[in-house]
């Protein structure tokens, strides 16, 4: 763990957005392959995560559940919208939008799209930190539950081991992306930890204090605590969420830039 935290610590500034963000996929999908076979972060990141993105996209679902779906979206008027034009022509771009990536995403192929998981490891184990924090995400995506992961136990528990480490020295040395991932984790959803609402809530203060320093509410959020809703938490734990909340803040985050890179 120290040995990721000096290289986090030390690792340059992000990047610039590969131009492979700006283009259709499948234009660009050879050509970040190519770039990232041979070894280019930039490459790789964009590859991993692009990827990851159609992977999740087209899933199992053919292009016609996406529009029987949209249709009775569409064919549901709201009973509060008070401009049900606008509603239904903002959903008919959102239909457009997510139907052109699907299409997009299918021009490349489930087969080629499956692999996002190793370019992500690739570009964050040459200290891509993006990819890092990507990683952590989609680590345990090939196991829906953790009874399924029995028959790859060990392969597992290596991507979790990795997970865990980059995203928690990332967050050791005050990088905000990585502490707005966090608290899903956390919850014990991706199976990545187990389930902790008092740790959910103190990442999640954590990240209103960072954040709170760019509107002007820092003051305010430091003094007061976080706001005691939505869960079973008593008052003590509430006070211990404050206090280790303020605690990281202080150790982690105080001297982070107020607009991450």
């Amino acid at each position: 763990m120290d040995a990721i935290r000096k290289s986090i610590a030390n690792a340059p500034a992000a990047p610039a957005p590969d131009p492979g963000w700006e283009r259709p996929f499948a234009e660009v999908e050879p050509s970040l392959r190519v770039r990232a076979e041979a070894g280019d972060i930039r490459a790789a990141t964009t590859l991993g995560l692009r990827a990851a993105r159609c992977h999740a996209l087209l899933g199992d679902r053919p292009r016609e559940d996406i529009v029987e779906q949209w249709q009775e979206a569409l064919a549901h008027r709201s009973p509060i919208a008070r401009n049900e034009d606008v509603r239904r022509r903002n959903m008919e771009d959102a239909m457009k939008r997510e139907l052109a990536a699907y299409d997009d995403c299918a021009a490349v192929g489930a087969a080629r799209t499956a692999d996002y998981l190793v370019w992500l490891e690739r570009a964050g184990r040459a200290g891509g930190l993006p990819a890092q924090v990507a990683f952590a995400q989609h680590a345990l995506d090939a196991w829906s539950t953790p009874e399924s992961m029995v028959s790859q136990i060990e392969e597992a528990a290596r991507r979790r081991s990795l997970a865990r480490g980059w995203l928690e020295a990332q967050i050791a040395n005050g990088r905000e992306s990585a502490l707005a991932v966090y608290a899903d984790p956390l919850s014990g959803k991706q199976s990545l930890y187990a389930g902790d609402v008092e740790r959910v809530q103190t990442y999640s203060y954590v990240l209103e204090l960072v954040r709170s320093r760019r509107i002007g509410d820092f003051d305010r959020l430091w003094a007061e605590g976080p706001r005691p809703y939505g869960t079973d938490l008593t008052p003590a734990q509430w006070r211990r969420v404050a206090d280790e909340g303020r605690r990281i803040y202080q150790l982690s985050f105080k001297n982070a830039p107020l607009y991450p890179d």
